[in-house]
């Protein structure tokens, strides 16, 4: 008997995770956002807050949008 191939869409939940890391990340990564758009000078060379003050519009850099919440 012969075996014909076809494709579908699959849409699955998936459980991720988050670690506590990369949660404080995130926050200083918001710290240097709201430095820059509230017209501060650059207040650290921590890697994660430079992220925030370069990138003042991004949503999150370090958690998932589905993650977000928990920060």
């Amino acid at each position: 008997m012969k075996n014909y191939p076809y494709t579908t869409k699959v849409t699955i939940t998936e459980e991720c995770f988050v670690t506590e890391l990369d949660l404080e990340r995130e926050r200083v990564f918001r710290l240097g956002q709201n430095d820059r758009i509230n017209g501060l000078p650059c207040a650290s060379d921590n890697g994660c807050y430079l992220n925030g003050w370069y990138n003042p519009t991004l949503a999150g850099y370090y958690v998932h949008a589905d993650a977000q919440h928990l920060v």
